[in-house]
């Protein structure tokens, strides 16, 4: 018996930004070729899902020059850390949803490498996956393969554990 086939489900428009220049701190601009397939209202709260899957609330405001993210998005850069040369890709979820892949300045998908995102005297981007213990440190939980190192006088290298890496 013959499959039926299958229809392919429509794609919803997505789009990328480099954080770049001095102004994204406080907003960011939306490409105007996507606001052409965007079907929510254009002043209205937007939800941005970050790598953790966490929500956040972000204004989006109509301008005579665009389309931008402002009230709300520099507590989304705060809380990612996200500085220039970060690449972040906006997928749209319908209505004024939009799920966020977050890309580090050398290419790594932050969704990938959280467990890694630990800076000496910073707690780890996800603060729901640390726990403070009687000691006072910092005892990190991730569903995906993960090890923290300490890099040593060659920063460009660190060995991966075997067991992570047959994983």
């Amino acid at each position: 018996m013959a499959r039926k086939p299958t229809k392919p489900s429509p794609k919803l428009p997505s789009f990328f930004k480099v954080l770049l220049g001095d102004d994204f701190p406080r907003q960011l601009c939306l490409p105007p070729a996507f606001m052409v397939h965007y079907n929510g209202p254009s002043h209205c709260k937007c939800a941005l899902r970050g790598p953790t899957g966490k929500w956040w609330t972000v204004g989006l405001e109509e301008r005579e020059d665009g389309f931008y993210f402002h009230e709300g998005w520099r507590r989304f850069l705060t809380d990612h850390s996200l500085k220039v040369g970060y690449f972040l890709v906006f997928d749209h979820q319908g209505g004024s949803k939009f799920d966020v892949t977050i890309y580090h300045p050398m290419g790594c998908d932050m969704r990938r490498s959280i467990g890694n995102s630990v800076r000496p005297g910073k707690r780890p981007a996800t603060a729901a996956a640390v726990e403070e213990t009687s000691t006072g440190s910092i005892v990190f939980r991730s569903e995906h393969p993960c090890f923290m190192g300490i890099l040593g006088k060659n920063q460009y290298r660190m060995n991966i554990p075997k067991e992570l890496a047959v994983a």
